[in-house]
């Protein structure tokens, strides 16, 4: 089967029996923003890896919110 497909079947069955679904985003304590005079690279290296927990939510197409 699809794993996006999946991932959606299984997050429309948690959704049915709860209102919202609350996880952790990362793994470990959250890195500090990069200074606002920062180049490209070291904003970047910053916030490389940030969306390891989070991206399965980007691969299940959903409606939405209304």
């Amino acid at each position: 089967m699809n794993q996006g497909r999946r991932l959606k079947d299984e997050y429309d069955a948690a959704l049915a029996k709860f209102d919202v679904l609350i996880t952790p985003t990362v793994p470990w304590i959250t890195k500090t923003l990069a200074p606002a005079s920062a180049t490209v690279l070291e904003t970047f290296s910053k916030s490389h890896g940030l969306t390891v927990n989070t991206n399965p939510f980007n691969l299940v197409r959903t409606s939405p919110l209304r």
